[in-house]
């Protein structure tokens, strides 16, 4: 509604000779049979419009009606609502209240179709799946269907002759997640009490012997023979001891109680009766078993893990035996036990904690349950069948925390934040295994083997396994923090008076940074603090309010303690166990701080980004530098570089297509012996670029590039083998031309790369824009019709090399991810049918150099004419303002190069094809020897204007005028695929769900997003 209208409206009075019809929303509503109360009510008044329909006409012309309606009531809403565009009327105010409609019509319960012949949208938003049981995901849904709906209804009321030059216009709004914040019921509060305060009896002695002595092992060789070599008939003599299932947790019939109702209950149930299982999707025959148990004993264990680190890794291990997690034996009597599986044993290392919070490097031995000999699917990983076992989205838990902590900094703009971690100790050795599993999971050393009790470092399925705990408890503590819960009512003995202390933060006169609000928004209304978890860590983000600060170190504390056996005491355990949660992690990472290294990566809220640690950084970059300078490199370090580099991958996405080469390199490479790698210069060259991404991880990046956001500057292109072309939302057009002295001129084989050359200018000239303006950290967003050049904006890594344009491909992609990242800026692309890029397509055009003649360029116009006719026949397509201009300096000189690369190219490519086709006899093509031309700006630029050439066109042109549909479709297409896109983000990669211990929210879902239901693993009704 326009200006005037408003004004026209203003008044007290209701326009006359018009049906009315009074709507009563909220108050008391009669028809509900509870009777509720649901507060004042709001009277409004439809105005029916006099070029309504007869039918709806007729239906009001007996006079005013009235109509109660509760807030929820959202159908009959509706119903009226879509009453060929009749507006509502406020009796007390004389005010329009479409949008308090709009409000209402989002709450809806369920998702009404969208109306016949709905525009923009191709009525995929219709198509949106009822979630089950899932009311708070459904509203959800439907409030972003809603708005999206809208906002394509509202294109259709623009009256401007130009396209919308703000941002805001094509992407109006975030799509928000689901809110499951509730309050649990006091029963279910006190019954976590009620456990906390319940002592669990500590487990029997085992008959076995936890000692590496020669005594030991005998000891317990000869009780396994008792047992007829069986792991089956060993734990049903250890029922009730420390070895029994499920011995490091609280009985089943206390957890019941607290997590009874949650999602993941029947699956942690039954791993704690009966063990951790390996579900195989084959099985070994007994000879392919032992054939393959006959190679792994001959071959033994890595070499990580003997000469110099063998000492070192069975030091490890009789760290485990003495804790219960593994059982040694005499090693010439393991091929006697029933089902056994031998695997060698490997060292990795990894960073620690000290009590202060600096860094140690510690060594982790590993079970390689992936290696085989005798076949390529003997090891135990390889068969492994993982659609048995819960879902895994631990893996997306930095990118959730980072949308949380952007979304809280948001809506809480110069507040504190603050992070605390808790780290569950020796996670994968509180789940027992089952007789089987342990029988299938053994390391040997010298004369000892190892039978593990307890899950290994090493199993693909272990993971999974394990998160079906940690993210049930994760969802206790979240479930604590909504609830009424304080320190007062108990505690776990673990907290400490010194948890409550704040352990870091930054400087007074540090600036408060600001956050932009994501384009997937995760809903913080009343939920102030919030916990995930990777694995087996578990990280606290909060608001500095004093109630989040003197609950912080209870939530995660207490729901450790209710769902894990407390520790008995070193006197009481019957073998030495470890504390659930490390004294000295709990005082380095357990209180809350405005700094935390969280998953390897340093967070400072209060600056808002995200370090590299120094220490990591150094090492790293040594390394490549090593890899990049040397010769040749062994393959065991290329491939442990590449696993740090993608690590420092998850914050530098532009970063990942430089990574694919190398990577390949360890794949395809052989794997025995000390293989030795030559990188070739291109890979070098990768290396190259990735000490500058890790210095500036290393300087640190803001979160607010981490987010998926919505686009703030935007741009076109598109190009022929003739020339390219596009222009920005600000109206910055240019055109360059493809030199006819250069060999591959009007060739179509050179169209991909020249689309991808149009594109990267438009992310050159974008940053340019930004940069100019003052903006910081621009979401930048190009659009093209060509699908190889967008995807090579993310994947040039996937480039063959044996393509003739590889070299041009690579060059274009290194120069746009550095800039865009040095720029501090995100990027992405857009397909855009070619039907909507009249504009970019026109400025492409010369003339008849297509074999057709474009109406507007048909005369080969200079700039300055070619603007006043898209002015005039385009305007619905272009932005106010709009101007062709001569590219600045340095992308011109960009582009230049490219194209001098590009000629180098395709002048190999004509060698080799006219090689190959040339017969004995035959002339052949004559080609240049060089790709050189003479490379000036005048070679490409067309004439700026008129005075600058001789051209003698007419500034009239015969064609027909765009119109406001064009504009319409342009607009709507652009949106509805982004929003698309958005919608179908599953909600595990941005926001986590809560209140599915009692409440009636699901589990965070790998699939589950805003417009597809959820689906359900058959592991998940185990």
């Amino acid at each position: 509604m326009n200006g005037s209208d408003k004004d026209k409206h203003a008044k007290i009075q209701p326009p006359t000779k018009l049906a009315k019809v009074t709507l009563l929303v909220g108050g008391q509503n009669a028809k509900t049979a509870s009777q509720q109360v649901l507060g004042p009510a709001k009277k409004l008044r439809f105005k029916i419009p006099e070029e309504s329909s007869p039918r709806t006409r007729e239906r009001y012309a007996a006079g005013s009606k009235t109509m109660h309606v509760s807030h929820s009531s959202a159908s009959s809403l509706r119903r009226l609502w879509n009453v060929d565009g009749a507006e509502a009327w406020d009796d007390q105010t004389g005010n329009i209240q479409n949008q308090y409609l709009n409000e209402l019509s989002e709450d809806e319960s369920s998702l009404a179709p969208a109306p016949e012949g709905e525009v923009g949208n191709q009525n995929w938003t219709s198509k949106i799946e009822q979630a089950k049981n899932d009311p708070a995901l459904q509203k959800a849904r439907n409030r972003n269907a809603a708005r999206l709906r809208q906002a394509d209804q509202a294109d259709l009321k623009i009256l401007s002759k130009y396209l919308p030059s703000d941002i805001s216009s094509w992407f109006p709004f975030s799509v928000q997640g689901p809110s499951d914040v509730f309050e649990p019921p006091p029963e279910w509060l006190e019954e976590v009490l009620a456990i906390a305060r319940t002592p669990c009896s500590v487990p029997k002695k085992p008959k076995v012997k936890f000692s590496c002595d020669e005594e030991s092992i005998e000891h317990n060789t000869m009780i396994l023979r008792k047992c007829d070599w069986d792991m089956e008939t060993l734990f049903e003599l250890h029922r009730g001891t420390t070895i029994d299932h499920g011995s490091e947790f609280r009985p089943i019939e206390q957890l019941e109680r607290v997590v009874g109702s949650h999602p993941n209950f029947s699956f942690l149930k039954t791993i704690l009766k009966e063990g951790f299982q390996y579900f195989l999707s084959r099985e070994l025959s007994e000879f392919e078993r032992l054939e393959e148990f006959d190679a792994q004993f001959e071959r033994g264990n890595h070499k990580s893990a003997s000469q110099e680190n063998e000492a070192v890794a069975q030091g490890l291990l009789e760290s485990d035996v003495k804790h219960g997690f593994a059982l040694p034996i005499q090693a010439g009597k393991l091929r006697l036990v029933k089902g056994v599986h031998l695997q060698p044993g490997g060292m990795v290392e990894q960073f620690g904690l000290n009590a202060d919070g600096s860094r140690k490097r510690k060594r982790r031995f590993t079970h390689d349950l992936s290696f085989s000999i005798t076949q390529q699917d003997a090891s135990i990983n390889e068969r492994v069948d993982m659609s048995r076992y819960p879902e895994m989205v631990y893996g997306w838990c930095f990118s959730r925390i980072t949308h949380y902590l952007a979304a809280l900094r948001y809506h809480h703009p110069g507040q504190r934040i603050y992070i605390s971690k808790f780290d569950y100790s020796d996670a994968y050795k509180r789940m027992s295994q089952s007789p089987r599993t342990c029988a299938a999971t053994v390391v040997r050393f010298a004369e000892i083997a190892y039978i593990f009790l307890r899950m290994a470092f090493g199993g693909s399925p272990n993971p999974a396994a394990f998160s079906g705990f940690s993210e049930t408890l994760t969802d206790v503590a979240n479930e604590l923090a909504m609830s009424r819960y304080q320190p007062c009512q108990g505690t776990s003995p673990t907290v400490k008076e010194t948890h409550a202390t704040i352990r870091e933060v930054e400087d007074d006169d540090t600036e408060v940074a600001p956050a932009v609000l994501p384009a997937l928004e995760v809903s913080v209304a009343g939920r102030t603090s919030n916990r995930d978890c990777f694995i087996d860590d578990i990280i606290d983000c909060h608001l500095g309010t004093d109630e989040n600060l003197a609950r912080a170190p209870h939530l995660v504390q207490m729901a450790v303690h209710v769902m894990s056996r407390p520790h008995g005491g070193d006197e009481m355990e019957p073998v030495p166990r470890k504390p659930l949660l490390g004294p000295d992690k709990l005082d380095a990472e357990g209180r809350s701080s405005e700094r935390q290294v969280v998953l390897g990566w340093e967070i400072r809220t209060r600056t808002f980004e995200v370090r590299l640690p120094q220490d990591k950084y150094s090492a790293w970059v040594s390394d490549v530098q090593t890899v990049r300078l040397g010769q040749s490199v062994l393959l065991q370090d290329l491939e442990s570089l590449v696993g740090r580099l993608n690590h420092a991958a998850s914050i530098i996405p532009l970063s990942r297509h430089f990574l694919n080469e190398i990577r390949n390199r360890c794949v395809r490479g052989p794997k025995r012996g000390k293989v030795q790698i030559r990188l070739t210069a291109e890979e070098k060259c990768d290396l190259e670029l990735w000490e500058s991404f890790l210095t500036i991880a290393n300087k640190g990046i803001s979160i607010n590039l981490l987010v998926i956001r919505n686009p703030t500057r935007m741009a076109w292109s598109d190009s022929c083998p003739f020339g390219l072309g596009g222009y920005t939302l600000a109206g910055t057009a240019w055109r360059i031309r493809v030199p006819k002295e250069a060999q591959y001129y009007g060739d179509d084989s050179v169209n991909n790369v020249l689309e991808f050359l149009g594109m990267a200018i438009s992310v050159l000239l974008l940053l340019k824009e930004a940069r100019d303006s003052g903006e910081k950290f621009p979401c930048l967003l190009v659009l093209g019709d060509n699908t190889s050049a967008i995807s090579w904006l993310f994947r040039s890594g996937r480039v063959s090399k044996s393509m003739y344009y590889y070299p041009t491909i690579k060059r274009i992609a290194r120069h746009v991810a550095k800039m865009v990242t040095e720029s501090g800026a995100q990027l992405c692309s857009q397909h855009l049918a070619g039907s909507h890029n009249h504009v970019a397509d026109t400025l492409s055009y010369e003339g008849s150099c297509r074999n057709k003649v474009n109406a507007l360029t048909g005369d080969c116009p200079p700039n300055d004419v070619l603007t006043h006719r898209l002015h005039r026949y385009y305007s619905q397509l272009i932005p106010d303002g709009f101007e062709i201009h001569q590219l600045p300096a340095e992308i011109e000189s960009f582009a230049l190069s490219v194209m001098q690369t590009t000629q180098k190219s395709w002048i190999r490519k004509e060698r080799q094809r006219t090689k190959d086709r040339t017969g004995i006899g035959d002339d052949g093509k004559c080609l240049p020897k060089s790709g050189d031309w003479e490379m000036t700006s005048s070679s490409i630029q067309y004439p700026h204007r008129v005075s600058d050439c001789c051209w003698q066109g007419d500034s009239s042109c015969n064609t027909e005028p765009m119109t406001s549909r064009n504009r319409e479709d342009l607009l709507q297409d652009v949106r509805s695929q982004w929003y698309c896109r958005l919608f179908e983000t599953p909600l595990a990669v941005w926001h986590r769900r809560s209140g599915n211990v009692t409440g009636t929210a699901p589990s965070t879902s790998r699939t589950e997003s805003m417009v597809d239901n959820r689906y359900t693993q058959k592991s998940n009704a185990c």
